[in-house]
């Protein structure tokens, strides 16, 4: 029995248009009672990512890609063997999936909410893997990026509530936290922690996040700082000087001085967690209670009472001081009063509180004043005001400005640690890791900026400096970084010099995922639509791998031909662009034929022809279809490509042949192929013919269905036989052209 009759063809029918340059064309996926081939899962994973890939440019990709993704899944669900894994991973990456989980999570359709859930538990049978905690984190961070809080949110709720998966950690659990004191949204913040706490639990990191939501918000600050910190003894979690700090300058920043002290009173004795104080500690905590309830001559005058008492101050006592305040006159006084120069913790406080009541400005100034009196630019004072001009850059008309004066303080940090290591002080692994946190903030907010052309060499100079200072990456901080230059370069030959620059690195751990990131991140670029894609940079990137002594697969070469299939389709007409395409398809089909080291797939070879056929390269094409014919390696996309190329080159012969040889193996697809080719060749009578009288009469494997009549109907419109069509349907196949009808395609 062939294919096309094993399928079942009124079931869980799918109709995909295909782009309007090739003309009308269109597709029903039906999903197969017994197993399907390998060759037509592949084909309907590639139909998968051109939608994934053109979702920019459709009204609503939602839609189209639920349509798409249904007719995979229900083609291997029933019993997916590994073929049709296999046959998926050659084509789909998890890259392709991250972003039809963000289009599901952005839209603002009630039915693509639904389908997400869909995706998220069927996914692992198509691919064979589950979705990973830092594709929860990607997705997350692309949601925050886009601002879509409502998306976010949702998205949040899928993780808590799928307990089987990967459950929220602390770092998604920061990053919608974050999020929310961005947008002030401090409800969404307490639904998040309640949500959370069966999967991981909060840190003073996090409730310090909570009383910065809380703060922004005209509630009832007090009472919230008490729900808070009655949250930190229920986890038990140690006492902070930070978060002492926090609910101080907080509430006495609205007026609640004896609220502020009251509360804090509240904290020590609640969250002590067994934490002793040293005499001098609790007369620096009286000190800077007087200053943050009394102000600062009730302070001078605890002070000096103090200094009866045998008190000696030292700088901790000046940085307690400057936890209720962030206005330098109040640290000029203090300096003066104590005979003690503020240090960088100090002057970090200042920022921090600063930046805490929102005064980016605020806080920008402190740091020109603290520079003035030749405070080094510490990592405690340059991270938070690097993080928060990076933060609020994508939001703020200066944009290239905030990044400019990030950079300027990331600059002023590495002369500061430059200082520090020549005098051999602190510790070289922690002064790492400081400076990978600065270059990963500062390379995200880089990678955002819509001024590619200014902003990759900064981002390459960044990169540069951490190879010449011998700086170690492990993999997965290699792989991020590369991926975010890479895509913060505007052009391919950008690009390919950030894989460069890392390849290069002495202390790079170049191992099998990061030459996969490479690639994968390479054919994912989109610049202008005229930009050929370099595929001698990318088959010098496959060498590397295979010179490393790493294995790959026959995709490497198809995500390449997809890329090539993508422009050609929206550049048509233009002549010029098909023949530098042409070029590098053939030299594609060489390293094919001549790679020892892999045996390219049917799937493989039929993306190959299609790509041919979309670039009009018939020649190209005919040849990989004699291979394919020859080697008896012919799969049902297969049949599907010839017939779409005949009909486009008007080659009716080799039509002919194709369907003379393979009719009794044609599904669906390659019958809605052979009608579409007779209708483009102006063969009318005879598709008609075909429809209306043979299919299920002499030929009674296969029935017509709605989409065979919706392409009679499409062509004939062009040749002017709409009128005798119409009548022919409404003659022979009453029943679907009513429903044709029905559907307004008529």
């Amino acid at each position: 029995m062939s294919l096309g009759r094993g399928l079942q063809i009124l079931k869980s029918q799918v109709r995909f248009t295909r782009g309007i340059d090739h003309g009308f064309k269109t597709y029903t996926f039906s999903r197969a009672l017994s197993s399907v081939s390998a060759g037509t899962v592949t084909h309907l994973a590639e139909q998968f990512q051109n939608c994934i890939w053109d979702r920019d440019t459709t009204d609503r990709p939602g839609a189209q890609l639920k349509e798409v993704y249904t007719a995979l899944r229900d083609a291997v669900t029933d019993s997916p063997s590994q073929d049709d894994i296999n046959a998926i991973r050659q084509v789909i990456t998890w890259d392709n999936i991250v972003d039809i989980l963000q289009v599901l999570a952005t839209s603002k359709v009630h039915e693509d909410h639904m389908f997400l859930q869909n995706v998220l538990e069927y996914t692992h049978q198509l691919i064979g893997s589950h979705i990973t905690s830092e594709q929860h984190t990607a997705i997350l961070q692309r949601l925050a990026e886009a601002r879509q809080m409502q998306a976010l949110w949702r998205w949040f709720q899928v993780m808590a509530a799928r307990l089987g998966d990967v459950p929220p950690t602390l770092d998604h659990l920061h990053i919608f936290l974050e999020y929310c004191i961005y947008e002030k949204k401090w409800r969404y913040m307490w639904k998040a922690m309640s949500l959370s706490q069966l999967h991981c639990k909060p840190t003073n990191e996090t409730f310090g996040l909570l009383l910065r939501g809380i703060f922004q918000e005209p509630i009832d600050q007090h009472r919230e700082v008490h729900k808070v910190i009655k949250s930190i003894c229920h986890f038990r979690l140690p006492f902070d000087s930070s978060i002492l700090s926090l609910i101080s300058r907080g509430l006495k920043a609205r007026g609640l001085a004896s609220q502020a002290a009251e509360a804090a009173k509240y904290y020590r004795a609640h969250v002590q967690s067994g934490r002793t104080f040293t005499v001098r500690q609790e007369q620096d905590f009286e000190l800077a209670r007087a200053f943050a309830i009394r102000g600062r001559d009730a302070a001078t005058e605890v002070y000096h009472a103090l200094r009866m008492r045998g008190f000696e101050a030292s700088h901790d006592t000046l940085v307690a001081l400057m936890e209720s305040v962030w206005d330098t006159d109040s640290l000029v006084y203090w300096e003066k009063e104590l005979g003690i120069k503020a240090e960088p913790r100090a002057w970090a406080i200042l920022i921090g509180n600063a930046l805490d009541t929102g005064s980016l400005e605020a806080a920008l100034g402190i740091y020109r004043q603290a520079k003035a009196a030749g405070i080094n630019s510490e990592y405690p004072v340059a991270l938070p005001l690097v993080r928060a001009l990076c933060t609020t850059a994508p939001a703020r008309n200066s944009n290239e400005s905030c990044i400019g004066q990030a950079l300027k303080i990331y600059e002023d940090y590495l002369t500061a640690s430059q200082k520090r290591d020549n005098r051999r002080l602190g510790d070289t692994s922690t002064t790492t890791v400081q400076r990978i946190t600065l270059c990963s903030v500062l390379l995200r907010a880089l990678s955002s900026s819509s001024n590619k052309t200014k902003c990759f060499p900064i981002a390459v100079d960044i990169l540069a400096g951490l190879r010449k200072d011998k700086v170690p990456l492990d993999s997965a901080i290699h792989a991020s970084i590369l991926i975010l230059l890479m895509r913060t370069s505007s052009s391919f030959v950008e690009a390919f010099h950030v894989y460069e620059l890392f390849r290069e690195h002495p202390q790079a751990p170049l191992d099998a995922r990061w030459f996969s990131a490479a690639l994968n991140t390479l054919t994912s670029l989109k610049f202008d639509d005229m930009t050929i894609p370099p595929w001698k940079d990318y088959f010098q990137i496959i060498k590397d791998m295979q010179r490393a002594g790493y294995k790959y697969t026959p995709h490497i070469y198809s995500n390449l031909l997809h890329q090539i299939s993508r422009i050609a389709q929206r550049h048509s007409a233009d002549v010029a662009i098909k023949r530098q395409l042409s070029q590098v398809v053939v030299q594609i089909h060489k390293a094919l034929s001549l790679d020892p080291t892999i045996t390219p797939d049917t799937a493989c070879w039929n993306q190959l022809m299609d790509t041919y056929q979309r670039i009009q390269h018939y020649e190209g094409m005919h040849k990989v279809w004699e291979m394919l014919y020859v080697s008896g390696r012919v799969d049902n996309a297969s049949l599907s490509i010839i017939l779409d190329a005949c009909g486009f080159s008007n080659d009716l012969r080799t039509a002919r042949q194709v369907y003379k040889i393979f009719r009794r193996r044609f599904n669906m697809n390659n019958w809605h192929s052979w009608i579409e080719c007779l209708c483009r060749l102006g063969r009318f009578d005879e598709g008609a013919r075909l429809v209306c009288l043979e299919m299920g009469k002499s030929i009674p494997e296969v029935q017509p269905d709605e989409e065979s009549v919706r392409i009679l109907l499409k062509f004939s419109q062009s040749g002017r036989v709409l009128g005798q069509m119409r009548a022919r349907i409404q003659q022979y196949l009453p029943e679907l052209w009513q429903k044709v009808s029905e559907s307004g395609d008529t």
